[in-house]
């Protein structure tokens, strides 16, 4: 079975439902692009093969929505505030730490917020599920319209998101914990990416369930084994943005064995991907440095089959790259690559589980070429083979199991707690 794109789905205004029926119906919000987010389209999808309607809510992306599912666009609205309004809501952040009901005041002065939440008004559904923190206080008040169980998807762990940045550490930070120590207590479940940040959500807002854990797989797609030609083409395929210190990959290509080369594929900032390109030609590696628009995702993975190796490197900087298993890890296993990444524990149990390529000491450009210089066309074709037989068990088909059963659990709670009001009655 295979992730595809063509689609049935209505778009309708915000504000609007169209074509409510019987069905039980499942609304997503997520502010990121929601039709371009894999998670969101793989939850629409396990909803829509169990017979719900769904709803997504969120701002625009490239892609059309998924199979049967309606689309409300909700549109970024910004309005000026006050002098006055934010010296008011600087004082606020600060003071937020110690009171979750100023926290949950804190949010709702930013005017993108507001707007966004504006445009939820008659989004209704018998489940609701948001995408991280920050999409938490309005999916709280669009499922408190019929009583439904809401769901918090948090693919990051929020509190040591930014580390490297002073000001979000010292004065963002705190407002995030008490923000979502505040609210995690009114959800009905909470699911993320890995292991690690499981844990610490479950420590730090003290709850007394660990969230479940629902790893970001792609649907299985079979791809054949395709063995190395004479030149290895190492694939790095994502966003393109400072936060990924992309530099330091190239940086590391001058270093590499003349049979690699490096294909940067994604979207990103015109201003960024120039730099990389800047910085290509100043190392004297443009012809072994190639930078690709980012392809479909439909074609995700029969575009990645082509490479031969994976690469995703990044430091330990935080507990948020600490635990990092991000799509990306997953999608090269599924197109058949072996895989080189970063010497994290997330990362680095699945890679030794599954014997699927090597792992990156440290995120320097010397430790880099290093790592890429160890393979040699027999080992990457070996750790090829392993890709294509571990995807078989690495696929959203095994995953979303964890999920349909706690989708089932909260409805079934629902349903407890509507019958028992009934005979209070």
């Amino acid at each position: 079975m295979t992730e595809t794109l063509e689609t049935t789905g209505a778009v309708a205004p915000a504000g609007r439902l169209a074509g409510a029926g019987r069905s039980r119906r499942a609304v997503i919000i997520s502010y990121a692009p929601i039709t371009d987010a894999p998670r969101v389209r793989r939850q629409a999808k396990l909803l829509v093969d169990r017979g719900w309607k769904v709803t997504l809510a969120g701002v625009e992306g490239r892609a059309p929505p998924p199979p049967r599912c309606e689309l409300v666009v909700l549109e970024r609205r910004f309005r000026r505030r006050t002098y006055v309004d934010r010296a008011l809501y600087a004082g606020a952040l600060l003071a937020s730490r110690a009171s979750g009901q100023l926290a949950e005041w804190v949010y709702w002065q930013n005017t993108i917020r507001q707007s966004l939440y504006a445009q939820l008004e008659g989004v209704v559904g018998d489940l609701v599920m948001c995408h991280d923190y920050v999409t938490l206080p309005p999916a709280l008040r669009v499922a408190a319209r019929t009583a439904a169980p809401l769901l918090l998807d948090a693919h990051e762990y929020a509190r040591g998101q930014y580390m490297e940045r002073p000001f979000w550490r010292y004065v963002h930070r705190p407002w995030v914990h008490r923000l979502q120590r505040t609210l995690f207590a009114k959800l009905d479940g909470i699911t993320t990416v890995c292991d690690g940040i499981a844990d610490l959500l479950k420590v730090d807002n003290a709850l007394p369930d660990r969230p479940t854990v629902v790893r970001s797989m792609p649907c299985y797609q079979r791809c054949d084994f395709r063995p190395c030609g004479d030149t290895l083409t190492v694939l790095y395929h994502g966003i393109l943005s400072p936060p990924r210190r992309l530099e330091l990959l190239i940086e590391s290509v001058p270093m590499w064995r003349k049979q690699f080369r490096l294909v940067l594929r994604g979207p990103g900032p015109d201003e960024y991907v120039d730099r990389l390109r800047r910085l290509a030609r100043r190392l004297g590696v443009v012809s072994r440095v190639v930078i690709e628009k980012p392809v479909l995702f439909e074609d995700l993975i029969a575009a990645a089959n082509h490479a031969d190796i994976g690469l995703f490197v990044q430091g330990d900087w935080s507990p948020q790259k600490r635990f990092a298993l991000p799509n990306k890890f997953f999608e090269y296993v599924m197109a058949g690559l072996a895989l080189c990444v970063s010497d994290l524990p997330e990362m680095a149990r699945l890679l030794r589980q599954h014997r699927i390529g090597r792992l990156v000491p440290k995120a320097e450009p010397q430790v880099i070429a290093e790592t890429i210089n160890a393979f040699d066309r027999e080992q990457v074709e070996a750790f090829k083979r392993c890709s294509l037989v571990a995807a078989k068990q690495l696929c959203w088909e095994h995953e979303s199991e964890k999920l349909a059963r706690l989708v089932d659990r909260v409805m079934q709670h629902r349903t407890n707690r509507i019958a028992s009001v009934r005979m209070d009655r």
